[in-house]
Parts: C-alpha cells; structure tokens; sequence
C-alpha cells in the first residue's frame, strides 16, 4: 500500500504542536507502509524523508505554494492508495485517492478573534473541503471529534491520541547556558508555546507578578516558543522570553523547571502538558484545555486571581508537587507515538480495503 503523507505542516515558520505529529507519525508509518512525502519547496523534511520512498515537492516556496493549491493549480495524486493530510496545509483534500484528515482544533469556529481574519477564513474553507470530501476524519481528542459529529461527519470520524514521549534526551549544560545569558539565577516557571493570544500570556503575567509580590522565594517565569502573532507576552520583573531553543534545550529547561503554567483560552489538545506530565514536572492548566484531563491544577484561564492561585498550589506545596508528579507520570504512561501510529495506520488500511 503506497501512502501518500501530506507534510507541509513543517514549512511553516511555527510548526506548533502539528510539527510534533508530523515528525513523530511520518517515520513510523514509513516503517509499515511505501510513503510519499507531499509538500512544498519550504518544507524542512529532516528526521522525517528516512523511510519514505520518494517525496513530492511543489516547486514553490510557502505562502506561494499554498495560495497555488488553494487555486486548484496542483492536486493530489490519485494514483496513491489513500492519502494522509497530517494538517490543513498542502494540496487540496481529495476524493482520489481515498483521504484520511487529521483535525487538531476547530477553534476557529467558535472563536474566530483569535486568528487572523485571513487565517480564520481559510481554516473555515479547509474544514469544510474536509468534511464533503474526506473519506476518515482523524480527531485528536474526543472533544474535537464530538465537534465534527455535530458538524455532520458521524460514522467517518475516528479519536486518535498523540503520545508524549517524544522529547529528546535533555541538553541540561546548553539548557543552564541559555538560562545563564538570559540572567535568570532562580527557580523558575516555564511557559512554552507560540506567542499568540489564545496563549493568553497577558493574563499569566498578571497573574505570575501577583503571586510574586506575595511569595517570601519568587521564582522566575522563563517562556519559550516562537513569536506568532498579537504578541500579549507582558514584560516585567522577573520575566524572561527566550525565543525558540532547539528541541534538547526545551527538554533541560522542562526537567529543571519547578513547574509549568498552560493556561490557554482554548486548545484543541494541549501538547506540551502532557510533554511536562511525562517528564514528571507539575502543570497549572486551564480548565478549558482538553489535556487537563491528564492531571496539573486545574485553573480559570479568564480568571487572573484563579491562575494566581493555581501557581500558589504548584509552587509552594510540596506535598502536593509530589503528588501531581505521581498523578501524571501514571495518567500519561500509554500516551506513546507508537501506540498513536499504530491507530493511524489501522484508519488508513481501514480506507484502503474499502
């Protein structure tokens, strides 16, 4: 069975937590499958082109590629058996081959001022290419997959989990390096992510200096991830944005970190959660964000005396830092990219035979 495997994800300038599926999924599924990678001149393709049989490469640069797809100018290969749409980006989903989506989020439906006006209308066009032509729509979450049941997909919907286990060993000397020449000296709180305004950092910061100006031991609150757009990361005392560090260093700073704070206003998973359960540090987590279910205090993201708190309960109660440890390491323990391949590749033979 040849599959051809959409990867444009990995041309845009923030892959996100997409980029993640991308690169963890594309080299199982080459381990069981002849693959096709499917993507732009952009496209960074390292540590996913092992394993894949050939690559199919628009001879365009993105944006241009994708305004050319969106154009109808350059299609899906309908001589592939079933073809695998990690993200929305890439050529237009098709009827042939047989097409397996991968949704993350719908957040754009029901909260569409958190995008761009441009971005927003364009995840609308692509969802709806997706429900009136895709023959399996692969959720992240129940909750996503709940959401495209109500929009009409009923029985072609299937919930795949990601995994967690994907960060590299911890580069904790580089990880000390970073911290050293952003002049950070004390514990510290992270924060990853794209700097976006669904992040809701405006209101973490908020919170963060509240809970600093009443804690005897302040610690720092360290973010990390690439800006994206409507940067509402607040600058002050104690806070220090970093930029994006490579994939070992995030993993040093997430060992060494004392907590981590995710408070987005809405997400279709929350990856990087489930990243901190996983390498046993405690999470503050908005109640909205559907990996909050895997453990971490739960706190009001639209609330900043909530989030205040929550950092309260993390930062200064060992007894319950311990427990939150225990909690997540055994709530996240079957979250593997194994597990998460091995149920995608199920829905594409499930597709293929028909």
């Amino acid at each position: 069975m040849r599959v051809d495997i959409v990867v444009e994800q990995l041309a845009r300038p923030a892959p996100g937590g997409i980029g993640v599926w991308v690169r963890e999924v594309t080299p199982r599924l080459a381990r069981r499958h002849a693959v096709r990678l499917v993507a732009s001149r952009s496209a960074r393709l390292d540590g996913v082109v092992e394993g894949a049989t050939t690559v199919r490469r628009m001879p365009l640069p993105e944006p241009i590629a994708q305004r050319a797809w969106d154009a109808g100018l350059w299609g899906a290969d309908p001589s592939a058996d079933v073809g695998l749409w990690l993200s929305f980006g890439g050529p237009p989903i098709a009827r042939r081959p047989p097409s397996v989506v991968v949704v993350h989020d719908v957040i754009f439906l029901e909260h569409p001022e958190l995008y761009t006006r441009r971005g927003a209308r364009w995840h609308v066009a692509q969802l709806e290419a997706a429900l009136a032509r895709a023959t399996r729509l692969v959720a992240v979450d129940p909750t996503v997959a709940d959401r495209l049941v109500a929009l009409g997909a009923r029985d072609r919907v299937r919930v795949v989990a990601p995994g967690a286990d994907h960060l590299p060993p911890a580069d904790a000397e580089g990880a000390r390096a970073v911290l050293a020449r952003a002049g950070v000296e004390r514990p510290y709180l992270l924060v990853v992510g794209t700097l976006e305004p669904r992040k809701n950092l405006g209101r973490l910061v908020e919170a963060y200096q509240a809970y600093r100006a009443r804690s005897f031991d302040p610690v720092d609150l360290v973010v990390v991830g690439p800006a994206g757009w409507g940067d509402d990361a607040r600058r002050g005392p104690g806070v220090h944005v970093l930029g994006t560090v490579a994939a070992p260093i995030l993993a040093g700073l997430l060992v060494q970190a004392r907590a981590l704070a995710y408070v987005s206003l809405v997400e279709g998973f929350g990856l990087p959660v489930v990243e901190a359960l996983h390498a046993a540090v405690p999470v503050v987590v908005s109640t909205t964000v559907p990996a909050a279910r895997f453990g971490g205090v739960g706190v009001d993201p639209y609330d900043v005396r909530s989030i205040t708190d929550g950092l309260a309960a993390v930062l200064d109660d060992e007894r319950a830092r311990s427990r939150l440890v225990s909690e997540g390491l055994l709530a996240v323990e079957q979250l593997r990219w194994d597990r998460t391949a091995d149920a995608l590749a199920d829905v594409l033979e499930e597709v293929a035979d028909g």
